[in-house]
C-alpha cells in the first residue's frame, strides 16, 4: 500500500513539474525577465551581434555611440524621435556642432537624453541658454564606472573647462556588474568593465569579452565573469526557475509569484492596460535593489571612490556630478525619502553636486516630465526643459557669468 502511495505521490509531483516547466516556458517566450535554465548560457544571436558590432560594441567600455551613426525611437505618445552622432562620437547639438566646446557631458541615457530629438535634449537647451557647445558623450545604460572611463578617454582627445557626469540612482547597481545579463536578464551582449575598491584604492577589472571572437565562446570566460559580478549570486541564481521547478518557484515566490500572475493576466485578458504591468514589476524591483544598496557601506564607498576618481582625472578643470531620478524613483522617494541623500552629501565634499530630485518632484504634473513607457520613464521634452534651466544656473554659479558670454 505504501508503495502505491509513494508511486502516486511521485506521479503527481512529476505532473506538477511538467506543468510548471511548460507554463514557465510558455510565459518566458514573450518575457525575457522570467529566467530559466537556458538563460545560464544563452545563445548569442548572430544577426544581433553583427548589428551590435557595427553600431555599438567597444572592446574596453562594452558599448558606445559610434561616430556618424543614427537611430530612431518612440517618445511621448509613440511619437518617433531621432538622434544622430557626430564625428567625435558625441550626440549632435544642432547649431553648435562646429563651435569649440568648453563643456563635456558623460553618463547614461539621462545624460544622452534618450527618447527626444537632438534639438530637445537638456544639453542642447543649456547650449542655447549659455551660447556654448556641449559635447554630449552620454551612452544608454552606462554606469558611473563606464562614464569615468569614457571621460578619461575623451579627455586625451580634447580637454574642456567643465566636465559633467549625469547618472540615475540605479548606477549603484550598474557599477557592480560585469555582465548586464545577470541583473537585466536578456541583455546578453552587455559585457563591461568594472572597478573594485581595495585597500590601496580603486582597481580596474577590464572587460573580459574584449574581442569579437570571444563572444562566440563566451562560456569559456563565465567563471571569471561570475566572480566579478555582484548580481550573479545575489539576484540571478535566486530568481532563476530550474528543476525542481516547484522548489525554485516557491523559493523565489516573492519575486516570481506576482510576475507569473501578471503575465497570466496579460496572456488571458487582452487588455492593453495590462501589457506593461509585468515589466513595471521588474523595474520596481530593480529600484528596490538600488535603494538597499545605498544603505550598504561597501557599495557607498565604491560609489564615492568613483566620484573622487572622476574629480582627480579632470585635473585643473571643473567637475560637476548630477543625479537625476527616474520616474519609478519618484514613487519610492515619496514613500521613503531621498534614499541616496547620504551618498550625495558625502559626494558634495568631493566635488560640486547637483541633485535634480527636488526640481522634478516640485512639478505639478510629474508625469508630464517623463515618457512613461516600457523603458521606465525617460525625461520628456518638457522634463529636459525643466532640468536645463537648473543646470544652466548651476554652471553659471560655477563660472563667472562674463566668462560664458561671447
Amino acid at each position: 500500500m505504501s508503495f502505491f502511495l509513494f508511486l502516486n505521490s511521485l506521479l503527481i509531483w512529476l505532473f506538477i513539474e511538467l506543468f510548471l516547466w511548460a507554463l514557465f516556458r510558455w510565459l518566458r517566450a514573450d518575457f525575457q525577465w522570467l529566467v530559466m535554465g537556458v538563460d545560464k548560457n544563452p545563445v548569442m544571436n548572430k544577426l544581433g551581434l553583427k548589428k551590435f558590432f557595427e553600431k555599438g560594441w567597444d572592446s574596453e567600455l562594452g558599448w558606445v555611440r559610434k561616430p556618424y551613426t543614427t537611430g530612431m525611437e518612440k517618445g511621448r505618445n509613440s511619437k518617433k524621435t531621432q538622434f544622430s552622432i557626430n564625428k567625435y562620437g558625441a550626440r549632435s547639438n544642432p547649431g553648435y556642432d562646429n563651435q569649440d566646446a568648453r563643456i563635456s557631458l558623460f553618463g547614461d541615457s539621462y545624460a544622452f537624453s534618450r527618447q527626444v530629438d537632438d534639438n530637445k535634449t537638456w544639453a542642447h537647451m543649456v547650449s542655447k541658454r549659455l551660447n556654448e557647445n556641449i559635447l554630449n558623450f552620454g551612452v544608454g545604460n552606462y554606469g558611473l564606472d563606464q562614464a569615468l572611463l569614457k571621460l578619461k578617454r575623451e579627455q586625451k582627445n580634447r580637454k574642456t573647462e567643465l566636465y559633467i557626469i549625469m547618472v540615475v540612482p540605479e548606477t549603484i547597481c550598474r557599477v557592480q556588474s560585469a555582465w548586464k545579463h545577470y541583473s537585466e536578464y536578456g541583455n546578453v551582449f552587455a559585457f563591461k568593465p568594472r572597478f573594485v575598491l581595495e585597500e590601496n584604492g580603486l582597481v580596474l577589472i577590464p572587460n573580459i569579452i574584449n574581442t569579437k571572437e570571444k563572444f562566440f565562446k563566451y562560456e569559456d570566460y563565465l567563471d571569471t565573469v561570475k566572480s566579478n559580478d555582484y548580481f550573479y549570486q545575489t539576484k540571478f541564481l535566486k530568481d532563476i526557475l530550474t528543476f525542481p521547478f516547484l522548489y525554485t518557484f516557491l523559493r523565489s515566490l516573492k519575486r516570481n509569484g506576482p510576475l507569473v500572475f501578471s503575465l497570466l493576466r496579460t496572456k488571458f485578458f487582452k487588455d492593453q492596460g495590462l501589457v506593461s504591468l509585468p515589466f513595471q514589476k521588474i523595474i520596481r524591483n530593480n529600484h528596490l535593489i538600488s535603494m538597499s544598496l545605498y544603505r550598504n557601506k561597501d557599495s557607498l564607498k565604491l560609489m564615492l571612490a568613483l566620484v573622487a576618481e572622476c574629480k582627480k582625472i579632470t585635473n585643473n578643470s571643473k567637475f560637476l556630478f548630477c543625479m537625476t531620478p527616474q520616474l519609478q524613483d519618484i514613487e519610492l522617494l515619496k514613500k521613503n525619502g531621498v534614499y541616496y541623500d547620504n551618498f550625495l552629501k558625502e559626494a558634495s565634499k568631493i566635488t560640486p553636486v547637483l541633485d535634480l530630485t527636488d526640481v522634478l518632484i516640485a512639478q505639478d504634473d510629474i508625469g508630464k516630465c517623463y515618457v512613461n513607457d516600457i523603458y521606465g520613464g525617460h525625461l520628456s521634452d518638457y522634463g529636459n526643459k525643466v532640468i536645463a534651466q537648473n543646470i544652466s544656473e548651476k554652471i553659471d554659479n560655477m563660472f563667472t557669468h562674463k566668462r560664458f558670454q561671447k
